[in-house]
């Protein structure tokens, strides 16, 4: 008999189709273990996937939360801190200004004190810047004549009599200052008066340019601002010496 004959012609044990068996039932098995576990570890992995997403998304909201927070606190620092200093500046101001307003006062009432002391105002402090004056701010060299305290009566009415502080002519020009050791609007007001009627007593004044000055030791500024209204020049202390305060305003009124 042959060799095929032989193997033909075998047949499987019990035995052997019980291992087959148990060989394929274990390899099922398995398989199954296999895919459950593979199943198992997706979603475990999705499922740590998820909470690292949620956990990453909580902890951009919580970290966005503090910095919007702490954004909002600097801002309101930041304004408290600029609404303190502008309330502090603001008391400087309010504080600077209280004191020069005393000091203000107080020179105010030192000027008047000096003015009462001082009866020789015009030759003493006036009468000498004049000429000075004069060839700074209308260059003026010389004059034809310089007077102090000059006593007119009108030309066509001898009864009306007047005194005038500072008086100088020149080739061109007609300067009559008025000195008043306290300034006022009404001081000032009837030095406005006569000037319309300087030519009735200075006859030579009518084909010259009549310059009206008007000068005291200290000027406050609100009668400042009235004589340069009128036309007024103002002689009063500058920086070192007798000046005058208001002839940039008075050349802007020029016509």
């Amino acid at each position: 008999m042959s060799l095929e004959g032989v193997v033909a012609g075998s047949s499987e044990t019990p035995d052997t189709q019980k291992f087959k068996t148990e060989i394929q039932a274990d390899t099922q098995k398995f398989k199954e273990k296999v895919q459950a576990d593979t199943e198992k570890f997706k979603e475990k992995v999705q499922a740590d996937t998820e909470k690292f997403k949620e956990e990453v998304q909580a902890d951009t909201e919580k970290f966005k939360e503090e910095v919007q927070a702490d954004t909002e606190k600097f801002k309101e620092e930041i304004r408290a801190d600029t609404k303190e200093l502008k309330e502090e500046m603001k008391a400087s101001k309010d504080e600077i200004r209280a004191d020069t307003k005393r000091l203000k006062d107080r020179m105010d009432k030192k000027w008047g004190e000096l003015s009462n002391k001082m009866g020789t105002l015009v030759e003493d402090m006036v009468a000498p810047n004049v000429p000075t004056i004069v060839r700074k701010y209308f260059k003026d060299p010389d004059f034809d004549f310089f007077g102090v305290r000059i006593k007119k009566r009108k030309v066509k009415n001898r009864s009306v009599r007047r005194e005038f502080d500072v008086v100088a002519i020149s080739d061109k020009n007609f300067f009559v200052c008025e000195v008043k050791s306290k300034p006022s609007p009404e001081s000032v007001g009837e030095f406005v008066k006569v000037l319309p009627e300087m030519g009735e007593y200075f006859p030579e004044s009518r084909d010259k340019r009549i310059i009206p000055i008007f000068s005291s030791l200290h000027i406050p500024e609100d009668l400042l601002r009235y004589m340069t209204r009128h036309r007024i020049y103002a002689m009063g202390f500058g920086e070192e010496t007798m000046d005058l305060l208001n002839f940039e305003e008075m050349s802007g009124r020029e016509t």
